[in-house]
C-alpha cells in the first residue's frame, strides 16, 4: 500500500511540472498579461468619458462608480477564465506526445493525478489574476489586506472550478485547433453575459428592465455563474454588488470535487521531479510582468488635471447662500468657499468662483444644470448621497445636515403641542416632516427666519422648533439653555455634506483628496470646522 507522503509528493510533482511549464514560457505570461492592458487601457479608458453625468443628460445610472472602477474586477475574472480554461490544452498534449502513457506504471490513484494537474492549473490561474491586483491603482481601486485576502481567495475558488470545466472540455476534444475554437465558443459568451462590461440592475421590474435591456439579456445573465464571480469581487474590491449573495463559490468547489470524482477514470498518475534552479527563471519571468504592470498603473488614467494645471484654473460652483457652507460674506465667506480656496492654493492654481442659485435647493444635482463649462468642482450644497453619486464623484467633508429640534428639554414635546417649523433653502424633505408631525399630534407653526425662531422659543409661544441642522447652528442656545437634537433618523437620515467633481476625473480627484490629507494634517480643516459651528456634537433623540 502506498504511503499517504508518497501519495502527497506525486501531486506535488503534478502541480510543480504544471507551475514549471506555465512560468517559463514567457510568451505564455505576456499574453496574459495583454488582456488585462487592452481591456483597462483601451476600453475601460476609452469608455470612461461615456460615464460621465454631462454626456446622457438625464439617464439614471445605475452605479455609482466609474467606468474603470466597475471594470477593474472583471478584467481579473477575464484573465482567469482565460488562464484556467486554455490550461487544459496541456491535457491533450500530453495525450498526443504519450504522456500519459507514460506514466501508467504509477501507484497513484487517478483523481490525485488529476488533483494535481488542477491545482497547478489553478495556480497559474491564480498569478495571472494576481498581476492585475498590480494595476489597481490606475484604475482608482484601493485594497486593503483585508480585501487582498477575500478577493485572492475568491480568484482561487473561481481558478479551481473553472480549471476543473477546461479539464472536462479537453478530455472531450481530440485536436488543439478542435479545442481552441470551442473553448472560445465558451470563453466569450460566459463573459459577456456575466454583466461585467455594462451595469445591470436586477431590482428594476419587468416593464423597467425591458425599456433597458432585452429580458433575454436579462435572463442570461441572471442564470450565468460567472456573474455571481464577478460580483463577488466586486463587492470586495470596491463595495458594489448588484446580486444577492450567492453560494458561487461553494458549487465552484462542488463542481470541481464532482470532476475530480467522475474524470479521473480519465487520468494515469504522474511523478515529476523537483528541479530548484528553474525556479530563478520562473521568479524573473514574474517579475518582469510585476514590474511592467507596476510601471503602467502610475499612468494618468484622465487629462483632468493637466488640463487644469494648463490653465491655471480651478471653478468651483458654489450657490449664493447656503449657511454656513456658503455665507456670500466676504470676511467669514464659509466653510465650503475657505475650504476649496484652501484646496486651490495646494494645487497652485487660482480660484473662480461661480454662483448658481439651482445648488442646494433639493439633493438631486440633476436639476441644478451644471456644465464642465463652469466647473471643475461643486460645493456648498452637495450632499453625499447614492442618488448625488450616480452623477458625481463626492468627497465627504466635515459638514453633516439633516432635520433638528430645538427645546428646553432636549426633547420633542408631548402630543397637540406647537412646534414651529422653519424649513430653511436645502433638499430637506418637507413632505416627510409634515406627515411625521400629524402622525405624532403636533400642530407645526411656518417661521420665516432665525431671529423669529429664536424669539417664539424664549416667549413660549412654542414648546419647540425644528429646523435645518445648518440654520440651528446660527441660533445662540447657550444662553437660554436649550438643547439641540436630530430628529429620529430611522425617518430623517442625516446627509453628510461633500465636494462633488465630475465622473471619469481621476487625477483631479486624487490631487484634491491629497489636498485635504495635507490640509487635515497641519490642522486646517479642524480650524474651519470650530469657526463655523462644525465641530459638535448634537444629540440624537429617542426614536
Amino acid at each position: 500500500m502506498t504511503s499517504p507522503i508518497i501519495l502527497m509528493r506525486g501531486v506535488y510533482g503534478v502541480w510543480l511540472r504544471e507551475i514549471m511549464r506555465a512560468t517559463h514560457d514567457r510568451g505564455q505570461m505576456i499574453g496574459g498579461v495583454s488582456r488585462p492592458l487592452i481591456w483597462l487601457l483601451i476600453l475601460g479608458v476609452g469608455l470612461n468619458p461615456y460615464f460621465r453625468g454631462e454626456v446622457y443628460g438625464e439617464v439614471r445610472y445605475v452605479i455609482p462608480y466609474t467606468y474603470l472602477q466597475f471594470l477593474f474586477p472583471a478584467v481579473i475574472v477575464l484573465n482567469i477564465m482565460y488562464t484556467s480554461i486554455q490550461f487544459a490544452v496541456s491535457v491533450i498534449w500530453d495525450r498526443e506526445f504519450g504522456f500519459l502513457r507514460e506514466v501508467l506504471v504509477s501507484p497513484m490513484p487517478r483523481a490525485l493525478i488529476l488533483l494535481g494537474k488542477v491545482s497547478g492549473g489553478s495556480t497559474v490561474a491564480m498569478i495571472h489574476g494576481g498581476l492585475v491586483l498590480i494595476s489597481a491603482r490606475f484604475a482608482d481601486v484601493t485594497l486593503t489586506i483585508e480585501q487582498m485576502a477575500m478577493a485572492l481567495g475568491l480568484m482561487f475558488v473561481l481558478a479551481f472550478g473553472l480549471t476543473c470545466f477546461g479539464v472536462v472540455l479537453a478530455a472531450r476534444v481530440r485536436s488543439f485547433e478542435g479545442f481552441g475554437v470551442f473553448s472560445n465558443t465558451i470563453i466569450l459568451p460566459l463573459y459577456f453575459t456575466s454583466s461585467s462590461v455594462f451595469p445591470l440592475d436586477p431590482a428594476l421590474t419587468r416593464t423597467q428592465t425591458a425599456t433597458a435591456y432585452p429580458e433575454w439579456l436579462v435572463f442570461l445573465v441572471q442564470i450565468n455563474p460567472i456573474t455571481y464571480a464577478v460580483d463577488a469581487l466586486r463587492r470586495v474590491a470596491i463595495g458594489f454588488n448588484q446580486f444577492p449573495a450567492q453560494l458561487w463559490p461553494h458549487r465552484h468547489l462542488h463542481y470541481g470535487r464532482g470532476v475530480l470524482h467522475h474524470g479521473a477514470d480519465r487520468f494515469r498518475p504522474l511523478m515529476t521531479a523537483k528541479r530548484p534552479h528553474r525556479w530563478l527563471q520562473a521568479g524573473l519571468n514574474i517579475a518582469f510582468i510585476a514590474a511592467l504592470l507596476t510601471a503602467i498603473s502610475f499612468l494618468p488614467p484622465d487629462t483632468s488635471l493637466s488640463d487644469r494645471q494648463k490653465a491655471g484654473v480651478f471653478k468651483a460652483c458654489v450657490p449664493p447662500n447656503y449657511p454656513p457652507l456658503i455665507t456670500g460674506n466676504p470676511a467669514e465667506p464659509g466653510y465650503d468657499a475657505e475650504l476649496v480656496r484652501a484646496i486651490a492654493n495646494e494645487l497652485n492654481l487660482r480660484l473662480t468662483l461661480n454662483t448658481l442659485p439651482a445648488i442646494g435647493r433639493d439633493f438631486n444635482p440633476r436639476n441644478w444644470f451644471l456644465t464642465r463649462a463652469q466647473c471643475d468642482l461643486v460645493a456648498g450644497g452637495v450632499a453625499d448621497t447614492a442618488q448625488t453619486r450616480r452623477f458625481l464623484q463626492t468627497i465627504p467633508t466635515a459638514a453633516e445636515t439633516g432635520w433638528v429640534g430645538i427645546s428646553a428639554t432636549g426633547a420633542m414635546p408631548p402630543s397637540g403641542s406647537v412646534v414651529g417649523v422653519l424649513p430653511g433653502t436645502s433638499g430637506l424633505n418637507r413632505l416627510a416632516l409634515s406627515g411625521w408631525l400629524r402622525q405624532q399630534g403636533l400642530h407645526a407653526q411656518l417661521l420665516r427666519s432665525p431671529a423669529q425662531l429664536q424669539s417664539t422659543l424664549e416667549s413660549g409661544a412654542i414648546a419647540a422648533a425644528i429646523t435645518e441642522r445648518f440654520v440651528a447652528g446660527t441660533i445662540d442656545l447657550k444662553e437660554n439653555s436649550f438643547g439641540l437634537f436630530w430628529l429620529p433618523e430611522s425617518t430623517f437620515p442625516h446627509y453628510r455634506m461633500a465636494l462633488g467633481l465630475w465622473k471619469g476625473d481621476q487625477t483631479l480627484k486624487r490631487a484634491v483628496a491629497n489636498a485635504l490629507d495635507k490640509l487635515a494634517k497641519s490642522g486646517v480643516l479642524d480650524a474651519l470646522a470650530e469657526r463655523y459651528g462644525l465641530d459638535g456634537v448634537i444629540a440624537s433623540a429617542a426614536e
